[in-house]
């Protein structure tokens, strides 16, 4: 149970109000309510698989109450002890698990009328070709910019988060613009089997270069929970949503989905309507975890409990100033490291920084404050870089 306390359990039937399926697909959940902080908490006997079916709003037949009456919150916890989101009562809405929560619409004004770092309007870029890997059992990795990363693997190539308009916002006029061009022009990219969206932001879903994408490569989009149908209204058709700790199986073998702790929204009325991750991609020789957007917590050690060490990991660490605002959905560099220690990483490669002016620090800060870290822990410098863009690293073989 969480927070180390007995329960109090109340058995009872429940069904999901939204049936989705006409066959009834029954979980049966052990759920109680936290005598330290109140709130209910569910575990399922049945593991990750059972709650995934939860999520996806699936007919399900609850064995006792999911929801406490009074915070109309559920707790989704399997008894292997894995992280899982929080849904409100009405199943709509997704949460982080400890009930961290971004800030509201109020903040986000105080924010914006704060004093921000300035940054540059624009930093030249060397567009690079990206090389091909030599080995059957090397990886090559190549920054494109942003969260955007070209990973080059014996199971084909994926392409993360991938962003190649000039703005990050609803249109062409909208939102902040690109400060640093993409490393590697679109025309350039190697045939793409695989693209992973992390969630709906516009700094990672990005519409306009999925569909460039789509109909240039006609990929496998993979994406967290209830991201699809965004996709499909823009006529992309290959998409396999994941639950939390959920892999793709068959249809792309050595891609899970993993927990981080942020939260979704395209315009002010749908937040936390889709769920975030990260991704673990994994071949016979190597595994890279690529973490999307989050803040740090317990969910770094719990990857490496469940994967084991991690060959790279592909580590957000910049848009992380004020902390007031920014702590609970972005790691600043000093988490970052943590992160990295928490996954036994062999290799970190830092990005989301120096492409677009998304919070309060200046375009070199997150390198530099890296940088300072590392040799505060004495951190060999090698084992968490950052690279420059367009630039590519040669892993295994």
């Amino acid at each position: 149970m969480a927070c180390g306390a007995q329960s109090v359990t109340r058995r009872r039937s429940f069904h999901l109000p939204f049936p989705r399926h006409n066959q009834t697909q029954f979980v049966q959940i052990d759920t109680g309510r936290c005598l330290a902080c109140g709130r209910c908490v569910a575990a399922c006997p049945h593991g990750v698989l059972g709650i995934i079916a939860f999520l996806r709003h699936r007919h399900v037949h609850v064995d006792c109450a999911p929801a406490c009456e009074g915070c109309r919150t559920c707790v989704m916890t399997c008894r292997q002890g894995a992280i899982q989101p929080r849904i409100d009562g009405s199943g709509r809405r997704f949460s982080n698990p400890g009930g961290i929560v971004p800030q509201s619409l109020s903040a986000v004004l105080r924010l914006v009328l704060s004093k921000r770092t300035p940054w540059p309007s624009r930093v030249p870029v060397e567009v690079r070709r990206p090389p091909s890997p030599q080995h059957p059992g090397e990886a090559i990795v190549t920054f494109v910019g942003h969260s955007t990363f070209l990973i080059q693997t014996s199971l084909g190539n994926v392409l993360t988060d991938p962003i190649y308009s000039d703005r990050a916002g609803p249109g062409k006029f909208l939102g902040p613009r690109r400060v640093r061009q993409p490393g590697v022009a679109f025309g350039d990219l190697p045939d793409v089997s695989i693209v992973l969206v992390s969630h709906n932001h516009y700094d990672h879903l990005d519409l306009a270069t999925l569909r460039a994408l789509d109909r240039r490569f006609h990929p496998l989009f993979v994406t967290p929970l209830r991201n699809g149908p965004l996709l499909k209204s823009a006529g992309i058709l290959r998409v396999r949503e994941l639950g939390w700790w959920e892999d793709a199986a068959a249809i792309a073998p050595g891609i899970s989905l993993t927990p981080a702790q942020h939260f979704s929204s395209r315009t002010p009325f749908d937040r936390n309507r889709a769920l975030w991750g990260g991704f673990v991609v994994s071949t016979p020789s190597l595994r890279i975890f690529f973490a999307g957007d989050t803040g740090y917590g317990p969910h770094f050690r719990q990857i490496r409990e469940r994967y084991g060490p991690v060959d790279l990991a592909l580590l957000p660490i910049g848009a992380y100033e004020p902390r007031w605002f920014m702590k609970a959905i972005h790691m600043n560099p000093a988490e970052a490291v943590c992160a990295h220690a928490d996954l036994e990483a062999r290799r970190s490669i830092g990005m989301h920084f120096g492409t677009f002016r998304l919070a309060h620090e200046g375009i070199a800060d997150p390198v530099a404050a890296l940088e300072k870290e590392l040799e505060g822990r004495q951190v060999p410098c090698d084992s968490f870089r950052t690279l420059e863009f367009g630039e590519s690293f040669r892993l295994g073989g």
